[in-house]
């Protein structure tokens, strides 16, 4: 990481030049989808031996956004 806390792994980059988006279900139940790249997420620390990754089909989980306003 740089003094001014951009990362130099080439994560960025990389995401920034893919179409990856995951389907976000809204709390009015309209589905939008949020593109990686532009939301910036990913996994930042770095996996072990025994961890495992899995892919993900499209009608294995829903994501949901829930917006909430608290006074």
């Amino acid at each position: 990481m740089l003094a001014d806390g951009r990362c130099i792994d080439g994560l960025q980059e990389e995401l920034a030049g893919s179409k990856l988006y995951l389907n976000v279900t809204r709390d009015d139940w309209s589905i939008e989808p949020w593109y990686i790249s532009t939301n910036q997420i990913g996994i930042r620390s770095r996996f072990l031996e025994c961890d495992r990754m899995r892919k993900v089909r499209e009608d294995d989980y829903i994501l949901f956004e829930v917006c909430h306003s608290f006074i």
